[in-house]
């Protein structure tokens, strides 16, 4: 789910990840310095009570004006499920999931093939 900030910007996301870490390390211990950012953040998270405190900040977003094949390549570099889509100043515009890309995708294959 986005997390946006009181102008509706989106400054975050609380993804099923954010969730699951913080049933994952029910009693979190204290994260110290040689630990890497990504582990020092699921402790953080681990330890959150409310959206601001697990969600994830600097979300992978896509523009509302990409290819849908860079919205995939973003989805699996990144190893997410959905994407926030924002207009070209940054406003949340929607989110878009990997189902959505299959629905499209799968179009597009059915149409080719009724050409032939």
């Amino acid at each position: 789910m986005p997390v946006l900030d009181t102008d509706d910007w989106l400054i975050g996301v609380v993804s099923e990840r954010d969730l699951l870490s913080k049933e994952a390390h029910p009693v979190p211990e204290d994260a110290h310095w040689w630990q890497g950012r990504a582990a020092r953040a699921e402790l953080r998270r681990a330890a959150g009570d409310t959206v601001d405190e697990v969600r994830t900040e600097l979300p992978i977003t896509v523009a509302s004006d990409a290819p849908l094949a860079e919205a995939a390549a973003r989805m699996i570099e990144h190893e997410v499920e959905r994407l926030p889509v924002v207009d070209r100043h940054g406003a949340l515009v929607g989110v878009v999931s990997r189902s959505d890309l299959l629905r499209s995708f799968l179009r597009t294959t059915t149409a080719s093939a009724m050409l032939w």
